[in-house]
Parts: C-alpha cells; sequence; structure tokens
C-alpha cells in the first residue's frame, strides 16, 4: 500500500507508540506497518530496522521532546515549505534560493540553511528558540556547549549582506523569520 508523505513510527513500547499517535493525531502518522511504504519511519526502538527503509533511528533525537517540538519535527518531514515572502524576500525551500526582491539577486542556500529556514516556516510565529533549533535542524542535546547557531546564522548573514536584518533575527536566544 502506498502512502504519500505518511509517517511510519515502531516502537516497542505500545503504550508510548498510542500516546504519541493520540498527541499527534493531526500528522499524517500511523503505526508503523511492514507493507506500506513512508516517506520516513521514525524508529523508537534497539531493534535494527529493516534495510532500504527511510529511518530516524531514536539516537538522533534528543528525547523526550515536547509536543509542540514532535509537532514542528515532522511537519519537516511531511510538508513541503511553502514559498516564504515578505516586503524584502522571498525564500523558496523546495529549489533552496532566497531572492532579494530589491536587487534581483539569488542566493543559493545549503542543506542546513534551508532545514533552518523550513523549520521556521512552519513554526509558530515564525520563530524558535536555540535548543529547539538546536535539535530539530542539527540533532544536538538541547544543552550541547556549542555556537553552531550561531556560527550558521552569522554565515548567513554574511551571504545575505546588510538586508538580512529585514530576513532574520537573532536576539535574546530566539530566532525569527521577519
Amino acid at each position: 500500500m502506498k502512502r504519500q508523505q505518511m509517517i511510519g513510527l515502531y516502537t516497542q513500547n505500545k503504550n508510548i507508540q498510542e500516546e504519541l499517535l493520540h498527541l499527534l493525531k493531526d500528522i499524517p502518522i500511523e503505526s508503523y506497518q511492514p507493507d506500506h511504504t513512508y516517506h520516513v519511519v521514525i524508529w523508537l526502538s534497539e531493534e535494527c530496522p529493516p534495510k532500504n527503509l527511510p529511518v530516524l533511528l531514536a539516537n538522533e533525537l534528543s528525547l523526550p521532546l515536547t509536543v509542540d517540538e514532535w509537532h514542528l519535527f515532522l511537519k519537516k518531514y511531511t510538508l513541503p515549505a511553502p514559498p516564504y515572502h515578505n516586503n524584502f524576500f522571498t525564500l523558496e525551500t523546495d529549489k533552496r534560493l532566497l531572492t532579494d526582491l530589491k536587487t534581483k539577486k539569488t542566493i543559493s542556500l545549503t542543506e542546513k540553511e534551508t532545514e533552518l529556514f523550513t523549520f521556521l516556516i512552519h513554526a509558530p510565529t515564525h520563530a524558535a528558540n536555540r535548543e529547539t533549533l538546536l535539535q530539530a535542524v542539527w540533532h544536538y542535546n538541547p544543552e550541547a556547549q556549542t555556537h553552531t547557531l550561531e556560527s550558521h546564522l552569522y554565515a548567513l548573514k554574511q551571504k545575505i549582506g546588510k538586508r538580512a536584518e529585514h530576513l532574520i533575527q537573532y536576539q535574546n536566544g530566539i530566532v525569527k523569520l521577519l
């Protein structure tokens, strides 16, 4: 059975599985079935997953996640980000392109820049805190001592130039898409 953009969830603990499926009922996610095709399978088990399966292993996530973090994380795997527009920029994450509407300059985005923007596009108010971004985009423990986010934001702002202030802001540990 073919499932477009469906996520499979596999865990040996049926209580956790039922709880997650209930909490994430507005996300296209179901209990993993070997005969189904999935966009990605979240494998929350010590067992080895079957080969040739698009799997996200539990050790790649810093568990536990809050319900909001699960929603944002799973939307990244199920929904393409729509083009994002403000008065200064157009952002097309499916093409990994950012266009300055005034100068008509188009900038190619890296994979991580695209993941960062995709996450922010799906986030309520187009904002997320540092810990959530480190976990969702880089799969780091939220308490990790790293400057990865700040380094990526700095490089991104250098790439965009002076007008970056019209697209993205980082203040008090919150990254916001403007």
